[in-house]
């Protein structure tokens, strides 16, 4: 391979990456996996330091909007971030979180699946719902 064809390809690869990185597919999943890691860790260590799991979600959630709010809101969709926007923010983690306690004390009770684990399930959903919802409602353009 000639020394144009490699600089060539360096270029395309650079350009596809930097292309990926700016996409907001891309930052949600680098943001978000920023956020659920800080907010998985905070669960863990709430629950293993005897906190009820609910209540471990309950404080791990409250903590969680503010982080989340201006992590996203900044990093994600560039969003002015208002009092409006807040207001849907908050909307849309209640509806997560109502969601999330159901199924988590479900996994829990009735599956004996421990509540780190069952968090962990819990997951999965709610990171789909949160990208529906906070790019076609909360921070829509």
């Amino acid at each position: 391979m000639g020394v144009n064809a490699e600089t060539e390809s360096r270029t395309l690869m650079f350009k596809f990456i930097k292309s990926a990185v700016n996409s907001r597919v891309i930052k949600f999943l680098l943001v978000g996996l920023l956020n659920t890691l800080f907010g998985y860790s905070l669960y863990a260590i709430l629950v293993f330091s005897g906190l009820p799991y609910i209540n471990a979600l309950t404080l791990t959630t409250v903590i969680g909007v503010v982080f989340n709010f201006f992590s996203m809101g900044k990093m994600v969709f560039h969003g002015k971030g208002g009092k409006i926007t807040f207001v849907k923010f908050i909307f849309v983690y209640l509806i997560v979180y109502i969601f999330n306690a159901y199924f988590l004390d479900l996994l829990v009770t009735k599956y004996n699946i421990s509540a780190y684990v069952s968090q962990g399930i819990c997951l999965i959903p709610s990171i789909c719902f949160n990208w529906f919802m906070l790019k076609n409602w909360v921070f829509k353009r």
